[in-house]
C-alpha cells in the first residue's frame, strides 16, 4: 500500500494551490502618493488639499520631470555620455529659468 502524501513535495504552500495575497493598485501605479503630495504641501505652507487636486499635481510633476530629463538628456548626448549627471539636471533647470542655489 503506498502512504504518501498527495501533493507537491517540497514546494510551498502557494504552489500547492493556496493563493497568495495581492496588494491593491491603483491606477497610477507611477504616480505620487497622495501623503507625499500632502507633505509636499505641508512644507510649501498649505493647510488643506482637495480631492481633485492630486490627479493635477500628478499631472503637473509628471510633466515638469519629463520637460527637465528631456533638457537633460540633451546636455549628456552632447557630452558624449549616457548617463545624465547632477550638473545636467542643474544646467537643465538653469535653462527653464529656475535657479537651484546650493550645488
Amino acid at each position: 500500500m503506498n502512504t504518501q502524501s498527495i501533493g507537491a513535495k517540497g514546494k510551498s504552500k502557494a504552489a500547492k494551490g493556496i493563493a497568495k495575497r495581492h496588494r491593491k493598485q491603483s491606477s497610477l501605479s507611477d504616480s505620487i502618493s497622495k501623503p507625499a503630495i500632502r507633505r509636499i504641501a505641508r512644507r510649501a505652507g498649505v493647510r488643506r488639499v482637495g480631492g481633485g487636486c492630486f490627479k493635477e499635481i500628478n499631472n503637473a510633476a509628471r510633466e515638469y520631470i519629463r520637460d527637465t530629463l528631456s533638457i537633460a538628456c540633451i546636455y549628456a548626448t552632447h557630452a558624449k555620455r549616457k548617463t545624465i549627471t547632477c550638473s545636467d539636471i542643474l544646467h537643465s533647470l538653469k535653462r527653464m529659468g529656475i535657479k537651484y542655489i546650493g550645488y
